[in-house]
């Protein structure tokens, strides 16, 4: 819950993008897929503090390049009915460009 006097500021933002940009690299890196990321889904930490963390881990997979990520008819249709511009990830994005090397090195 967000408080009236709450002033959210470019930095901070960026602060928090960046953190959670962070966090998907770092599941990625472990081959975890979380398949429910949304704003809902991003926690602060403390109420004058911007750390962030990212929570509500029920959809998540572990990906295997090799095996075909197999997911269940009503999680597939809780991430279609969730899905938003907002919630596809930059690296999704970078991927699906081709352009990974770019994302590694943070250009994008």
């Amino acid at each position: 819950m967000i408080e009236d006097e709450f002033v959210l500021t470019e930095r901070a933002c960026a602060c928090f993008a960046k953190q959670i940009l962070e966090g998907v690299a770092h599941m990625h890196e472990r081959r975890v897929v979380h398949l429910d990321l949304k704003p809902e889904n991003i926690l602060c930490l403390t109420r004058a503090g911007n750390r962030v963390k990212i929570i509500d881990f029920g959809l998540a997979r572990k990906y295997e390049p090799e095996k075909k990520l197999q997911v269940r008819e009503t999680q597939r249709q809780q991430i279609e009915t969730t899905a938003a511009i907002e919630t596809i990830s930059v690296e999704t994005i970078a991927l699906q460009q081709g352009d990974v090397a770019a994302f590694k090195k943070g250009s994008i």
